[in-house]
């Protein structure tokens, strides 16, 4: 059995997705996922899963919880996978069975390879993301928790790109860098990578144009001229020079 995190949180078995009606089981999943095998305290727990809308009798609502969540499980698999002991509950899974954990050691390793096995590792980590984390879980962690995740995919997916263009991949990656500068607008290591890749693909002037634009959103956003980074890389562009200086 895997478990899924990435998107809708969900258990899965060869050839079939389990469905987790009950949405505090979901929460419940999440939670035991987030950290698996260790246990959790039920104080905990409540707070994850129920947040600032604790029911009346917290610990009943949450072995109810636990209950649907195991009948799930259990309909698929003989294995205990949720287990009780000392006031907490425990996930009994591999991380390597649950999508996030396999997302960062694939970024760890990434970050530790020559650049084209880097390079793999980066692309079969992004395979694994889903655009909304936890999709079907609410609450105050559950927002929490896709902010840090999100943060997580934008660090492992510029860092995958600057893999890809030291390999010489420049024109492939225009398309994608455009839309992470159009989400980030004022992210100037993202339009760093925009405006490089644009330049070795024999694009000056439009690199040049994609730093006037960002020094004019900055200017009017937060009142700032670019940093230090942006102005290297722009004045190594306004040289011609044959290989700018890759960000940092």
């Amino acid at each position: 059995m895997e478990f899924r995190l990435l998107g809708a949180v969900r258990a899965e078995v060869p050839a079939r997705t389990l469905v987790v009606t009950s949405g505090r089981a979901r929460a419940l999943l999440a939670a035991l996922s987030w950290r698996p095998r260790e246990f959790v305290a039920d104080d905990l727990l409540i707070d994850r899963i129920w947040g600032g809308s604790v029911p009346g009798d917290p610990r009943d609502a949450l072995y109810t919880a636990a209950k649907r969540l195991r009948r799930v499980l259990r309909a698929h698999s003989p294995v205990g996978w949720v287990v009780r002991q000392r006031g907490g509950y425990l996930l009994d899974a591999d991380p390597q069975r649950i999508d996030v954990h396999r997302f960062r050691a694939l970024v760890t390793r990434a970050g530790a390879a020559p650049d084209r096995a880097a390079a793999g590792h980066y692309d079969e980590a992004m395979r694994l993301w889903a655009p909304v984390p936890l999709a079907d879980v609410e609450g105050v962690w559950a927002e929490r928790v896709r902010r840090a995740l999100s943060a997580e995919w934008l660090a492992a997916r510029v860092a995958g790109i600057e893999v890809e263009l030291r390999l010489g991949r420049h024109a492939q990656l225009i398309p994608a860098l455009r839309e992470l500068a159009w989400d980030h607008p004022l992210d100037e290591r993202i339009t760093a990578l925009l405006m490089r890749a644009l330049y070795h693909d024999g694009r000056r002037a439009e690199a040049l144009d994609t730093y006037l634009r960002s020094r004019r959103t900055l200017v009017e956003a937060v009142g700032d001229e670019p940093g230090p980074l942006l102005r290297r890389v722009h004045a190594d562009i306004l040289r011609s020079a044959p290989e700018p200086v890759a960000p940092r």
